[in-house]
């Protein structure tokens, strides 16, 4: 059986149908889809057939396009059930229903009392002067012509003559129905329907004898043009054919050519991956690798002694401006470029103003000023920044003049952030002292800018929290001030614990891991009071 084609491509033709039949039938379709589905139907079943006459029997699509107009026919006249009973059941809704159905409604009209029926009933039947009893009366009495016609005592009555009309053709009938069925006369219709029989079946049995002959011929191995004959001898050059190409003992087969290409391919490779040949591309990737290790050992030697003089530089002058009196200028800058950069970060405006006077007359105290933005929960807000890289203040004295930039600049919160080295002795890395907060920072040092950011991101929450007091929820409170208490403590460790790595030895991987770990969970607790600090 030969499998019908898979091909989606579509085949476009422009056809001109001259036959009548075709013409006809096609004729009875609408033109549009309808036509065009039932003459691609009409085209693939004729194909179909002459595929089949040719000697190609395709039982699956015969089957398949059977089934398919089938399912169409079923869908067609499912359809059509559903519509003419949808339409009968609406119709004899409207006639048949019990409430206001039009037959309902006639059939009262007729039976009621007065009603039609009746009115008609007694004006034509009732009673022996209605016109129904005066016309019985008149052509069916005693005296009525009719009942004279059709009296059995006269002989030229209506009966009689009826009688022998009837019998006249009956036997007249009767005659030309024996005629034609008998076999004495040849044009009797008897006759013609046996000879057609006989001359149809004849017909019949050649056509059938020649068709199974044919199929016998087209079957046969004796016939060398049959079609199974044509099928066993490509099957068996086929097979020969296969055979010739895997064939290990055949030069021109493909089983030799690839054993050929493959031990010429494991050659190649062998040669190509050897050490032994100074030429093979191994040899030379090898050279090119150890020459590039030797420069990058050399260009690593350099980098690493560039880097020791850098850092040497570096410190020489850091020293140098621990020495100098600029020391205290370089450590603003620095606080006010972190402020600057967290301030940005959070859309609001940060100002230097260490050089400029405040409200104050001729007061320059407060070196920066941070306003919180308008999109913040406390727009306009101040927060004034005072940084000192010396060790000429105490705590004290420290917050002295904070509380005195504040005033000056018009702040409602304070931050004081001591370098490191100037700091007062046991002074915790981040404390809160009401409404002003001490930090120590070193700008030098990455690992202490989560002390700086700790406080700022207080000193916003200070701020908010001072402005709207009494709008703060008591969950939000709770919750903010168990993270600031949780940030006071988790500086501190840390900063314990980078003092402990700076002299431990040994266990500084460990020391090192956990500080980071820490330094995490306070800047988890910080973005937890921007969330709820945004929220107010």
């Amino acid at each position: 059986m030969i499998a019908p084609a898979t091909t989606t491509t579509p085949l476009t033709m422009a056809l001109s149908v001259t036959d009548a039949d075709c013409i006809a039938e096609l004729r009875t379709r609408d033109e549009g889809p309808d036509r065009d589905s039932f003459a691609l139907s009409a085209l693939r079943v004729g194909l179909l057939a002459m595929r089949q006459a040719a000697g190609v029997v395709d039982r699956q699509a015969i089957r398949s396009e059977g089934d398919r107009l089938l399912e169409t026919l079923r869908t067609s006249l499912q359809s059509h059930y559903e519509r003419t009973t949808d339409d009968m059941g609406t119709l004899l809704e409207k006639y048949f229903d019990v409430n206001d159905g039009t037959l309902l409604q006639r059939i009262d009209r007729l039976v009621k009392k007065d009603g039609d029926l009746e009115s008609v009933l007694s004006r034509y039947v009732d009673g022996e002067t209605s016109s129904l009893s005066t016309s019985l009366e008149r052509h069916l009495g005693a005296d009525s012509p009719l009942l004279q016609i059709l009296s059995t005592d006269r002989s030229k009555g209506l009966l009689a003559a009826l009688n022998d009309v009837i019998k006249e053709s009956v036997r007249t009938r009767n005659e030309a129905i024996i005629q034609e069925f008998t076999l004495d006369k040849e044009d009797s219709a008897l006759a013609r329907l046996v000879s057609r029989v006989t001359d149809e079946n004849g017909k019949l049995r050649k056509e059938f004898a020649s068709d199974i002959q044919q199929l016998r011929r087209e079957f046969s191995l004796d016939n060398e043009e049959g079609s199974l004959c044509r099928l066993v001898r490509q099957v068996e050059q086929s097979r020969r054919a296969i055979v010739s190409e895997f064939a290990p003992d055949n030069e021109d087969s493909i089983l030799w050519k690839i054993g050929n290409l493959l031990a010429s391919t494991n050659e190649s490779i062998r040669d190509s991956l050897t050490l032994d040949d100074d030429k093979s591309p191994l040899s030379r990737l090898k050279r090119e690798l150890v020459g590039a290790v030797d420069e990058l050992n050399k260009r690593n030697y350099e980098f690493h002694t560039e880097v020791r003089e850098a850092l040497a530089a570096i410190t020489a002058r850091r020293d140098e401006a621990k020495r100098s009196t600029r020391h205290g200028d370089q450590f603003h800058d620095a606080v006010g470029a972190f402020v600057d950069h967290e301030s940005q970060r959070l859309n609001d405006l940060c100002e230097l103003t260490g050089d400029t006077a405040g409200s104050i007359s001729r007061c320059k105290k407060g070196d920066v000023v941070v306003t919180l933005g308008p999109e913040s929960s406390a727009p306009d807000v101040r927060i004034v920044y005072e940084a000192k890289g010396d060790k000429s203040y105490t705590l004290k004295s420290a917050l002295e003049e904070l509380k005195t930039a504040r005033d000056n600049r018009q702040a409602e919160i304070g931050v004081f952030v001591f370098a490191r080295d100037a700091a007062p002795a046991g002074l915790d890395a981040l404390n809160r002292f009401g409404s002003d907060i001490v930090v120590v920072w070193e700008s030098e040092d990455p690992s202490t800018d989560v002390n700086l950011l700790a406080a700022h991101s207080i000193a916003r929450f200070m701020a908010i929290e001072k402005m709207k007091s009494d709008a703060v929820k008591t969950g939000d409170r709770t919750a903010i001030e168990s993270a600031v208490q949780s940030i006071f403590a988790n500086v501190d460790a840390l900063c314990d614990i980078q003092r402990l790595a700076t002299t431990v030895k040994n266990n500084g991987d460990k020391i090192v891991s956990k500080a980071v770990k820490l330094e995490s969970i306070v800047r988890d607790q910080l973005e937890l009071i921007e969330q709820h600090a945004s929220t107010l």
